[in-house]
């Protein structure tokens, strides 16, 4: 990274992002923390890319203290899934308060398309770092009327999270 740091004008990519891309998906690849850190230094000099989809890896908290630095100067990035990704509940909070920081320029952490109305995460063994997450995109959100959560042994702590975000809907909420 620190070579490319240097030559940071000729090389566009470690992670094989095309230069014109407005999306990348590294869904179930089985990325760790290293492979964040270099995607990471791609959204840093990526200015096309609006759409990032890292749904079921392992980046964990140094991957989500990585991707949260290059987003915190990253301009395009609107849409980002971070879901099941073995963070903790700091590292979920790092990506929400970088996401809270870019003034609704974020639209999701959990890849919830801004006209959806139904989600259905049902049975996905979501845990508390997911529920921060949801959080998020719930209070940012506000076309989502229906919720299901069931079947993914969320703690009463977790559960508050989301019910919390969800407050300020009538029902459609299914923990």
């Amino acid at each position: 990274v620190e070579v490319a740091e240097s030559k940071r004008k000729q090389i566009k990519s470690l992670c094989g992002i095309a230069e014109d891309a407005t999306s990348a998906s590294f869904f179930n690849r089985g990325l760790g923390p290293v492979d964040a850190i270099l995607l990471a230094f791609d959204l840093r000099v990526n200015a096309t890319v609006t759409s990032l989809n890292l749904r079921l890896n392992r980046i964990g908290n140094v991957g989500a203290e990585a991707l949260a630095g290059a987003l915190r100067v990253n301009a395009t990035v609107t849409v980002i899934n971070v879901l099941k990704n073995e963070l903790t509940e700091e590292g979920a909070q790092k990506l929400v308060e970088v996401a809270e920081s870019k003034h609704n320029q974020i639209k999701t952490l959990c890849g919830i398309a801004d006209d959806t109305t139904a989600v259905d995460f049902g049975g996905w063994g979501l845990g508390p770092a997911d529920a921060i997450l949801l959080a998020f995109d719930l209070r940012v959100n506000a076309t989502v009327t229906r919720l299901d959560l069931s079947g993914n042994g969320l703690s009463d702590k977790s559960k508050s999270v989301v019910r919390q975000a969800w407050r300020h809907r009538s029902d459609g909420l299914r923990l």
